[in-house]
């Protein structure tokens, strides 16, 4: 559960990088920037920890019978179950451009309230999708996404009596619950593959495909209207951030989470990213924080600590 929270804060906390970095990137740019700037560095992780481990394997005396160097622990790490790692990586991958691009054409017909609002819904998609696929979710489950739901749109509604009016079925919000629906499908992939996956390399993977994919569409006009060389300089702090911890360490974070905590009570924790928003807006930027936004936060902690009590009396995972 840990790395899920750890992966929620810095999710939370990106909000504010997207919102800096968008002052000197494209949309699409920024989210293909992002993604091929977190390849490198998780590969560099890669490359560090079987190094480490290849000397911890040296000073380890070989066993009895074992000729040689002890080379099982590096082994284990190269060959866990590579196939999964590359097949779930690449399918994860593809989910996440997918699910951005969405978001990004969604956003540009509706409010940024009702996009994060709606976004949030893969929390409940998470478990309908898990019914079609035959695994049936307990009462827990719902209870802990009902309020999640509810504290989401709290939070994402300040002012319930004149923002939720923008809340209807138009082009924006049809491509947004899109894009809801593709992260809710990324997180039943990483639910599948994760479990026996060398981490690292599902998420270099991961990484690398959502971000050569998104290549093509940094040449879009409107994207390359946007581009200039000083926009870039002073953006990069902003595209470090969002490389770096956001992508290359929270969705890392997500997968090592993912692989103990079952999809459905994974996603009720992740709901926990627009509470991180919230408090990192309120700390950083100036944001006020409405009654009704803290008692939004109020019901998503609530609903993820239901979660957690019901998952331990299952005895999930």
């Amino acid at each position: 559960m840990i790395e899920l929270l750890l992966c929620t804060l810095i999710w939370g906390a990106s909000f504010i990088a997207q919102k800096l970095g968008a002052d000197h990137f494209g949309p699409f740019s920024i989210n293909c920037y992002r993604n091929l700037l977190a390849g490198p560095f998780l590969l560099l992780c890669l490359v560090v920890r079987n190094r480490r481990l290849r000397q911890l394997d040296r000073m380890i005396p070989p066993g009895p019978g074992e000729g040689g160097s002890n080379n099982r622990a590096i082994e284990q790490s190269e060959h866990s179950n590579n196939r999964a790692a590359l097949l779930g990586g690449a399918l994860s991958g593809l989910c996440v451009f997918a699910a951005e691009v969405a978001q990004q054409v969604g956003i540009e017909h509706t409010s940024p309230g009702v996009s994060a609002f709606l976004t949030a819904n893969y929390v409940l998609l998470v478990p309908v999708f898990g019914v079609v696929l035959g695994r049936r979710a307990g009462w827990g489950v719902w209870s802990g996404v009902l309020l999640a739901i509810a504290g989401s749109f709290l939070i994402c509604f300040p002012d319930v009596s004149r923002s939720a009016s923008d809340l209807r079925l138009g082009v924006g919000e049809v491509w947004t619950l899109l894009c809801a629906a593709l992260f809710a499908v990324q997180i039943l992939v990483v639910d599948r593959f994760a479990p026996g996956s060398d981490m690292l390399r599902f998420s270099l993977v991961q990484m690398s495909v959502a971000g050569l994919v998104a290549l093509p569409f940094v040449f879009l006009p409107s994207e390359v209207a946007r581009a200039s060389w000083p926009g870039f300089v002073k953006g990069i702090p902003a595209l470090i951030w969002l490389g770096v911890i956001s992508s290359g360490i929270a969705y890392t974070l997500q997968n090592l989470g993912q692989a103990k905590v079952p999809a459905a009570y994974a996603s009720i924790i992740m709901s926990l990213e627009g509470v991180f928003a919230a408090i990192f807006g309120w700390l950083i930027l100036g944001d006020i924080l409405t009654v009704q936004q803290l008692s939004g936060c109020a019901l998503v902690f609530a609903a993820v600590i239901l979660s957690q009590l019901c998952q331990r009396s299952d005895g999930s995972k």
